[in-house]
């Protein structure tokens, strides 16, 4: 001990040497997870993914489902033959008639399934409470999928076989090489096959195409299989270009009605590959695809009514049956601006609601592109500046400019004059459709609290799936139905083109 205090002593007496000095200091790492550093992490994880379900949430929702569907009759006119109301002197007057139809609609059951192991609750100890978690983002993986289907799923109704397209041949545009023959096949889609399909203007890599039927895979080994949404493909139409190498073609089909999208196949006749999708019944080929699906992989059935969930809003409107408000714009037509503040598509939807329901739309559901469409038509009209009026505030020298329609006069109201119809941004909508949507029916005593509601044999619950291993499988899952008690009060205009 004498000894190492001795060699201490000395070494304070003969001073620090810098280099061996600059060799022992402590000194902050360079890497936030390396050396003696705290990791100052905020516990627990944030969430940082929008849950944005707006129907589900103003949906009413009740839990008296029973049996296997929810069934209804309906009284849909009366007097509809329209017997003569005058009665001659001591007679009776005439026999009214009443009509009648029976509805019903089927329970499907929905649901996700997640999993934890023990290493990962065990890593997360102190930091994040991961059962918890798996559970929370389980229940909201279910209300988004639940907010598509509501939006716009078709379970009933089988599209046509898709149209035979008509070509036109263009020296310009694209780079199609000379004489080229080119054939093109088209097949329509639901809003499931929408959803199941590249998205428009995506890059095309090998293999890629639609699904006509899916077979997934469960947690517990089991197989599924569903429609994705297509109808049956169409026969092929030929055109050949001309000398150049810059040519293009341009595709059209008569749009199809309950289709909310279209996968488009070119190339030589009898190898057409797929060339992309689109949310109108039109596509500018502009070169010839290489290595993506054949047309010829397609079979011939179609897969357009997917069975494995509850027919949604979309859907509902699209089935002919339905009766309700369905209105294809021919390729390559948008919204037209009436010259006076209005738009031609929406007025003659809301006249023909007026004049044949006697019905005035609750609200408008569209996508950021017939948002963004809707400003441009009700401003750039030809009087539109005479007709629309800006107030603006210069405080302190500063104006804001911009601005977007919040809503829609409806000039065929129970009130007599304009109503305004709110205009819901909607987060899964189809650019190129819009949707008016009668949440309440305006007729006395028609014993209907709400036109729509989600009714459950049983809503939102939790499975704890029987623990075989050390990883626990958990699944949160609701059986219900989309119950609509009048679907003609469902309007949509379609193949709405941004121009």
């Amino acid at each position: 001990m004498s000894e190492s205090l001795a060699l201490l002593k000395e070494a304070l007496g003969k001073g620090a040497d810098p280099v061996a000095l600059a060799k022992a200091t402590f000194q902050q790492a360079s890497s936030p997870t390396t050396g003696l550093t705290n990791y100052d992490l905020e516990a627990a994880a944030k969430n940082l993914y929008p849950v944005l379900t707006p129907l589900r949430n103003e949906i009413a929702r009740v839990t008296d489902g029973t049996g296997t569907q929810a069934n209804w009759r309906g009284v849909t006119a009366i007097n509809p033959t329209w017997v003569n109301p005058g009665v001659g002197e001591g007679q009776r007057g005439g026999l009214g008639q009443v009509a009648t139809q029976d509805f019903f609609a089927v329970y499907k059951t929905l649901g996700q399934d997640n999993s934890l192991t023990d290493e990962a609750v065990l890593a997360a100890a102190g930091f994040d409470d991961l059962m918890a978690r798996v559970v929370k983002t389980l229940l909201q993986m279910v209300m988004i999928s639940e907010e598509q289907v509501i939006l716009g799923s078709n379970a009933s109704y089988t599209l046509p076989t898709t149209p035979t397209p008509t070509l036109a041949a263009s020296a310009t545009g694209g780079t199609i090489g000379a004489s080229a023959v080119v054939s093109v096949i088209c097949v329509a889609l639901t809003y499931d096959g929408v959803l199941n399909s590249p998205a428009p203007n995506t890059a095309l890599t090998a293999g890629m195409g639609i699904s006509q039927s899916v077979t997934r895979t469960n947690t517990d080994g089991t197989t599924f299989s569903y429609n994705a949404g297509s109808a049956a493909k169409s026969a092929s139409a030929s055109v050949t270009v001309s000398a150049g190498t810059t040519n293009s073609v341009l595709a059209s089909v008569n749009p199809v009605q309950g289709a909310y999208g279209y996968a488009w196949y070119a190339g030589p006749a009898g190898s057409e590959l797929f060339a992309g999708c689109t949310r109108i019944s039109q596509f500018a080929i502009t070169a010839l695809p290489s290595g993506t699906q054949a047309a010829s992989a397609l079979t011939t059935g179609n897969f357009s009514n997917n069975q494995s969930v509850h027919d949604g809003l979309l859907g509902f409107a699209g089935n002919p049956s339905n009766n309700s408000y369905f209105y294809a714009a021919q390729p390559g037509v948008g919204l037209t601006a009436d010259g006076d503040g209005g738009i031609v598509e929406f007025d003659n939807l809301l006249q023909y609601m007026w004049d044949k329901l006697r019905l005035s739309p609750d609200v408008m559901v569209v996508s950021s592109q017939e948002m963004v469409w809707i400003r441009k038509k009700i401003l750039n009209g030809q009087n539109g500046s005479q007709s629309t009026r800006f107030m603006f505030d210069a405080k302190q020298g500063a104006i804001v400019g911009g601005g977007m329609p919040k809503g829609y006069l409806n000039p065929f109201s129970m009130s007599g004059g304009p109503s305004e119809i709110p205009i819901m941004l909607h987060p899964n909508m189809v650019p190129g459709t819009v949707m008016f949507l009668t949440k309440t029916l305006p007729y006395p005593m028609n014993n209907i609290d709400a036109v729509m509601r989600i009714k459950c044999r049983r809503d939102y619950y939790q499975v704890t799936w029987p623990k075989t291993s050390r990883t626990q499988f958990y699944g949160v899952y609701s059986d219900q139905v989309l119950q609509h008690y009048f679907t003609p009060s469902i309007g949509v205009i379609t193949n709405l083109s941004p121009v």
